[in-house]
């Protein structure tokens, strides 16, 4: 289609067949990409008022092959006439070269059908094709590009009813190509359902100066012959990508939403590509009719902010295609830290006044279970304190060594202790990285069995109640400790007690001693206990008592732990390390 006029004519008007409504051009080049002695070009003329026989009307075509702005050619419509003149029903095109005072030199059948082949109604319309041969232009392969014009007249009326002026078509690039690959004048079917193969150029149709398709329906009734398709560019879309969270080795959904979902008359249709910091996630997803796409994705990245990007390729070319960016945010995994069985709960100095080691102790790892596991190999940092439960320094620990793991499989972190004084430490590993997050304790005693005996007894106000406390504990020619630690505190709701007859261990460091053991808790066993005993001297009223107590479970019981407290009554006795 390259351009359209207004009604100049009344409608009742007989001269309004010659009254210009649509122009379009066509030809069948890109059937076999070259000018061929059958190569023709195609001019489509709709009038805003209909004729009863081709003949009332003439379409004259100024052709300018050079485009130098001087007419070489001139095509109208006719029809084959006998000797006198007369016209037959026969309906063609002429053509004739400037400067338009030879005769007109047959070219083709008007519409580009031979009258007995095929009806295109030539009667009572307002629409014909007029096909002029290109060679005969003077057209070639190369420079298949002109100009154009039409003047029209109309028979019994004096004149010019109107023009179109001039116009350019190349037929070697066409904005538009409609032959389907087929020589000859794109002629179609029409009926319901069917579909006309159509190859657009962006450049093609702007240079030729293009509005749309002009559709000429042959067997429609008068005022549905010409149809005007307009040419709307794709629409461009926008990606949105939706924040995402996500805990590392579980399943998180990312979401990308494509708009418009709608353009004309066209749903869009495509799918979207999700990566995450450029790693494909899975296979391309479709977008529902509301530009909506989502895909499970299993965090397979550490902790932090992570750069999830979408990419939607359209398969509906109403529709670009369109890419952007969102965030995913990854949180660690927790994991269990459980203590190797082989670890060593006491351990007694290499010899009497020194200190202890080498002390292995082994600590399992293992993802908390959510039916989703990860691959806990990537635990490769972990961060090992030894702390005294009482007085003393920390001690340093030496690099872990890593053992096992896998996709739902234990890891194992072993450290080495060396030159370990005499106490009772918190040994705790934490995990360090971006995968998993969890930490867990071991309560460690070095003890040295010649530091003597512990004993005394008193009482402590602890949360506003009195407590007992009995210390009876020594040191065997074995080696093992062996003593008892009864605690009572008197509440309101009753006594508390805490006895222990099963001591494991004690250290003694300076004036404080710090026994660990089993304990009997109001009647229940297996508790465990780690007691702070410290004389500050004689007669003892500043000496302190500190307890930790701990459920079958390992769990701290919160009411019975506290620091070590000054006695308002009673007295300690520690012994104090001599040189030998």
């Amino acid at each position: 289609m390259q351009g359209t006029s207004p009604a100049i004519i009344p409608a009742t008007s007989p001269a309004s067949n010659a009254d210009l409504k649509a122009v379009g051009v066509t030809s069948d080049f890109k059937a076999t990409n070259s000018i061929t002695a059958t190569t023709k070009i195609y001019f489509a003329v709709a009038t805003h008022g209909p004729w009863s026989t081709p003949t009332d009307v003439q379409f004259n075509i100024f052709i300018d092959r050079d485009r130098n702005g001087t007419d070489d050619f001139q095509i109208i419509n006719t029809a084959f006439s006998d000797a006198s003149g007369n016209l037959f029903d026969v309906f063609v095109t002429a053509r004739r070269p400037a400067p338009f005072t030879a005769s007109f030199t047959l070219d083709s059948f008007l519409n580009n059908v031979a009258p007995s082949n095929l009806d295109t109604v030539p009667y009572n319309t307002n629409m014909m094709i007029i096909p002029v041969n290109a060679s005969a232009l003077g057209l070639t392969t190369a420079n298949a590009k002109f100009n154009y014009r039409i003047v029209t007249t109309s028979r019994g009326f004096g004149g010019v009813i109107d023009t179109f002026p001039t116009h350019t078509y190349d037929a070697a690039n066409p904005g538009f190509d409609l032959t389907g690959g087929v020589s000859g004048v794109p002629l179609y079917l029409d009926l319901n359902g069917g579909s006309i193969p159509v190859n657009y150029n962006k450049a093609n149709f702007l240079a030729n100066g293009s509005q749309g398709i002009l559709l000429l329906h042959h067997h429609n009734a008068l005022g549905g012959h010409d149809q005007i398709l307009s040419a709307q560019d794709p629409t461009a879309t926008t990606v949105t990508v939706a924040a995402a969270s996500g805990v590392y080795s579980d399943a998180t959904t990312l979401k990308a939403t494509v708009s418009p979902s709608t353009y004309l008359d066209q749903t869009i249709s495509g799918n979207v590509q999700f990566s995450v910091d450029g790693n494909s996630v899975g296979s391309p997803v479709a977008v529902n009719s509301s530009g909506v796409a989502t895909t499970s994705y299993t965090v397979d990245v550490g902790a932090g902010t992570h750069t999830i990007t979408a990419v939607f390729t359209s398969t509906n070319s109403a529709f670009l295609g369109s890419s952007n960016t969102g965030t995913l945010t990854v949180s660690k995994e927790d994991a269990d830290v459980t203590t190797a069985a082989a670890n060593p709960l006491a351990v007694k100095v290499n010899a009497p006044g020194g200190t202890a080691g080498p002390i292995t102790l082994c600590f399992n790892m293992d993802e908390v279970s959510d039916g989703s596991p990860g691959d806990t190999s990537k635990i490769t940092s972990v961060t090992v304190n030894v702390v005294p439960i009482g007085s003393g320094s920390p001690v340093a620990s030496g690099a872990a060594s890593f053992s096992g793991g896998g996709v739902g499989a234990t890891r194992t972190a072993c450290v080495t202790l060396n030159n370990v004084p005499v106490n009772v430490y918190d040994v705790t590993l934490t995990i360090n990285g971006n995968f998993y997050q969890g930490s867990g304790s071991i309560v460690l005693a070095v003890y040295d069995p010649s530091l003597g005996f512990v004993a005394g007894g008193g009482h402590i106000i602890h949360n506003g109640f009195k407590a007992t406390i009995g210390v009876n504990i020594k040191y065997l020619k074995s080696g093992h400790a062996q003593g008892s630690l009864p605690y009572i505190e008197h509440r309101l709701t009753g006594d508390v007690v805490v006895k222990s007859n099963a001591i494991t261990s004690m250290a003694i460091v300076g004036n404080e001693a710090v026994p660990t053991g089993k304990a009997v808790v109001n009647g229940i066993g297996n508790y465990g206990f780690i007691a702070r005993i410290i004389d500050n001297g004689e007669p003892g009223f500043n000496d302190q008592f500190g307890l930790r107590v701990t459920d079958p479970g390992g769990n701290i019981v919160a009411d019975l732990t506290f620091n070590p407290i000054v006695l308002s009554g009673g007295n300690f006795s520690v012994p104090k390390l001599t040189a030998k």
